[in-house]
């Protein structure tokens, strides 16, 4: 499976936002290996480890940050999950903040490439 069949399952609006979501991460993390994790449903990115996810759902979009709780959040917009995710949830298109959200996939790429991040974008 690849990313397009991944995302044609969905509403055009989820695979809009997913494929936005695609093209931050890209911009942000360009060093990033993408794989689609089947089992999951999500797209998949690393560096050294697994960091992040772009997770379609039904009617929303989760871009799931694999160690967020580690992460500044200066905007206060990251959502705990469990006792190492966050996650950022996506309704509607408009709601996808490139240039803030680029700044928290350049975090968790540092993070994941260096365990700490030098600087806050």
């Amino acid at each position: 499976m690849d990313v397009d069949d991944l995302l044609n399952a969905h509403d055009e609006k989820v695979a809009r936002m997913a494929r936005a979501l695609r093209a931050v991460v890209g911009t942000a993390a360009p060093d990033a290996e993408e794989v689609v994790q089947e089992g999951w449903g999500t797209i998949g990115y690393r560096i050294e480890h697994h960091f992040l996810a772009i997770a379609p759902r039904e009617d929303h979009v989760r871009l799931r940050f694999e160690v967020g709780v580690e992460l500044p959040d200066p905007d206060g917009i990251l959502n705990e999950r469990g006792k190492r995710c966050a996650v950022l949830i996506f309704r509607e298109p408009e709601e996808i903040d490139w240039l803030q959200i680029t700044r928290y996939v350049q975090n968790a790429a540092e993070f994941d490439r260096w365990g700490e991040i030098e600087r806050v974008a």
